[in-house]
């Protein structure tokens, strides 16, 4: 939906160049600024730590290494994030209870409507 994450600064963590590009493309014309997409972990904590993010999509197994130390830097600085994966409830820690877990393949329309779920509350505390 067009403009449904208009001015959101989203954080694209994703190893596979087509499901990156995909996404980054229905996050731009639901109106969000894409971050990344970063492609590895190193990348994506770069991009997480320096970057203003209203909210990020993690790929859970980025290949050599999991998003969990990107979603820990995350809850440090309080943005909120989902979590995209083709892994069963079990491979995601119980510190990460309250992140929503979007099962591959993934439907972009999904990612969206989360995103803007998690947004919507933080931005009514600005």
């Amino acid at each position: 939906m067009p403009n449904q994450l208009a001015g959101s600064r989203v954080l694209v963590v994703e190893d596979a160049p087509l499901i990156a590009a995909e996404l980054e493309e229905e996050l731009v014309i639901s109106g969000a600024v894409v971050i990344g997409p970063a492609t590895n972990l190193d990348r994506a904590l770069k991009l997480a730590a320096r970057e203003q993010i209203d909210a990020a999509v993690l790929d859970l197994d980025l290949g050599d290494a999991t998003s969990f130390p990107i979603a820990d830097l995350l809850i440090e600085k309080n943005v909120p994030f989902l979590f995209t994966t083709g892994f069963d409830d079990g491979a995601v820690p119980d510190r990460y209870a309250g992140a929503p877990r979007l099962f591959k393949p993934v439907v972009a329309g999904d990612v969206i409507t989360t995103l803007a779920q998690l947004i919507e509350p933080d931005q009514a505390r600005r």
